[in-house]
């Protein structure tokens, strides 16, 4: 059996055994739900042991590092030998373009966000998009009072979010995102014989399959059938997207941790304080229309600023 055969029988295997564990437990703590423990019944609508909780957050962080394990079971060599076979250090990490990939995943990528819902919501008036509004009044963001002035307002909104993005995405979202980027960017990025393109194809229709389970719970049966539909050819095309935008983090930043900080910030980025989104605007969110053409178009502006620069390189004299 080859370590691709393996690396797929793992990873179902896997997503199989966690995703009925999550369901399981979920089910337990459902209100409807009644929960037996430790032999004894627990009626319904009394509030379910403290170890099925934990045990339900320990589903859900695994799932996290299903990728890794499966690429463990893959290569039979070790943890130790996947780390430095799948350049998961910081020994060659190109900091400088690693920092260009991370900030302009925090500074632009929320602005683009907005921008996207300004011009669909607020001037072309789509109540589906939502809009953006500065929350006026009393208002206070992560617990301090935020000022009455609109702009100042608004910046510092901006500037509390992408702090949050930062300081979430480059810690615990990072490692849970490392998690998943030794088996996409690593262990595919390898195995898949294939064109760089079709690559990032694969891996991301293969990351939007693994990503379905924990996306769907929760949401079937609470949502219309349409919007299910949509969500989930949104998120096959997100992860298509990024698939392209961090295997060129990868290739830049030269290390699994530029792309696993870069998805990091990715997903604690966010200016959701500023867009009015509501049960009626339903392309607005972070897995919608808004979300992929956000990231669109930072995949774009980071892919043409990078070209320009290896062309204008490449016509300086003596290279």
């Amino acid at each position: 059996m080859n370590k691709t055969i393996r690396f797929f029988g793992a990873l179902a295997a896997g997503m199989a055994v966690v995703t009925a564990g999550i369901l399981l437990t979920k089910g337990m703590l459902s209100p409807e739900g009644v929960v037996e423990a430790a032999g004894a019944g627990i009626a319904e609508g009394t509030e379910p042991p403290e170890g099925i909780r934990l045990l339900s957050q320990l589903f859900y962080t695994l799932y996290y590092f299903i990728p890794a394990i499966a690429v463990l079971v893959a290569e039979r060599e070790g943890f130790g030998a996947m780390l430095r076979k799948y350049r998961v250090g910081f020994r060659e990490i190109d900091w400088r373009r690693a920092l260009t990939f991370v900030l302009a995943t925090a500074l632009v990528l929320p602005l683009l966000h907005t921008l996207c819902v300004w011009a669909a919501g607020n001037l072309l008036h789509i109540e589906q998009f939502g809009r953006v509004a500065i929350p006026s009044g009393e208002y206070d963001l992560f617990g301090i009072a935020m000022s009455d002035n609109m702009l100042v307002r608004g910046l510092s909104i901006y500037i509390r979010g992408v702090a949050f993005a930062l300081l979430a995405g480059l810690t615990f979202n990072m490692l849970f995102a490392l998690g998943g980027e030794v088996g996409w960017r690593g262990f595919l990025g390898r195995h898949l014989s294939m064109s760089p393109a079709k690559r990032d194809i694969a891996t991301g229709l293969i990351w939007g399959t693994w990503h379905l389970p924990i996306a769907l719970i929760g949401r079937v049966g609470a949502m219309p059938a349409i919007e299910i539909v949509g969500a989930v050819g949104a998120t096959y095309i997100n992860f298509v997207i990024l698939s392209f935008l961090l295997d060129m983090a990868l290739e830049r930043g030269r290390s699994l941790f530029v792309p696993a900080a870069v998805y990091g910030v990715y997903i604690s980025s966010s200016l959701t304080s500023l867009l009015d989104i509501h049960s009626q605007a339903p392309l607005a969110g972070t897995n919608s229309v808004v979300g992929v053409v956000s990231l669109a178009i930072l995949y774009a502006l980071l892919r043409c600023c990078y070209t320009s620069r290896r062309t204008i390189s490449s016509e300086l004299p003596g290279r």
